[in-house]
């Protein structure tokens, strides 16, 4: 589970408002991901103010957020050839969890990925988590189940209390070592680029493959090179549990 700071240790949540706009409509039209964690239905009654709830809400946004980034990643040209992840879809859930963006190991067939520097990472960053609401959602964004949640939650801050929580998700935020290269208006890309600033992996020539953002500081301190995850197979992890639980008996 995501580590949130001390500084929303006992902050109860604010009586909760109703998500609006078209952004949600466009959502409950036309559905999203879920990990199956509070992250729409979890409004107290009026008065109900539990220490912290807070920084539970918080907890669960991130939660949410890691699986819808892997839920929203986009499909190969033909839709037949399937997707671009290598995480085989009975295993997404249990994958596209935190730990799976602190590494430099990308989990798909082919990537283009570009070194972000902090700056322009704070540009995701922004992206991921606006510091007010937005007069519409990107491409990708209006689906993820993380994104209404937090546009819930901030409709509700007052302004001393979302600083806290912006905090604490740009915290975690600049702890992942890759995401999605995000555009102006969504949130994956595959338009092939030509610039001499991507890597194209694997380098045979195709430059293909979903674009994703590198934390250049966070890789720096890592001294690693970003690489291709090899794929998981279902059969091949419950070997694995298979194997652990009989070497924990």
């Amino acid at each position: 589970m995501p580590t949130i700071g001390d500084r929303l240790d006992g902050l109860p949540l604010p009586n909760p408002s109703r998500p609006q706009g078209r952004d949600v409509e466009y959502f409950n039209r036309h559905g999203g991901g879920n990990r199956n964690v509070d992250v729409e239905d979890d409004h107290p009654d009026e008065g109900d103010e539990e220490p912290d709830a807070l920084k539970q809400k918080v907890q669960s946004i991130l939660e949410q957020m890691y699986y819808d980034i892997l839920h929203e990643s986009p499909n190969k040209r033909c839709h037949t050839e399937g997707a671009w992840t290598n995480i085989p879809r009975a295993l997404r859930e249990q994958e596209a969890v935190e730990e799976l963006y602190m590494r430099p190991e990308l989990p798909f067939y082919a990537v283009q990925y570009v070194i972000a520097d902090q700056e322009t990472w704070k540009v995701h960053f922004n992206r991921f988590f606006p510091p007010e609401v937005p007069s519409w959602a990107g491409q990708n964004f209006g689906k993820c189940r993380y994104f209404h949640s937090y546009l819930d939650l901030i409709r509700q801050l007052p302004r001393h209390r979302l600083r806290l929580v912006r905090a604490e998700l740009r915290r975690k935020f600049d702890s992942m070592v890759w995401i999605p290269n995000t555009e102006s208006d969504r949130m994956w890309s595959t338009k092939r680029s030509l610039s001499n600033r991507w890597t194209y992996l694997p380098n045979n020539g195709n430059m293909e493959g979903p674009k994703i953002a590198i934390n250049g500081p966070r890789l720096r301190r890592l001294r690693q090179t970003p690489s291709l995850r090899p794929a998981l197979r279902v059969e091949q992890l419950r070997r694995e549990e298979e194997e652990s639980d009989g070497g924990s008996s």
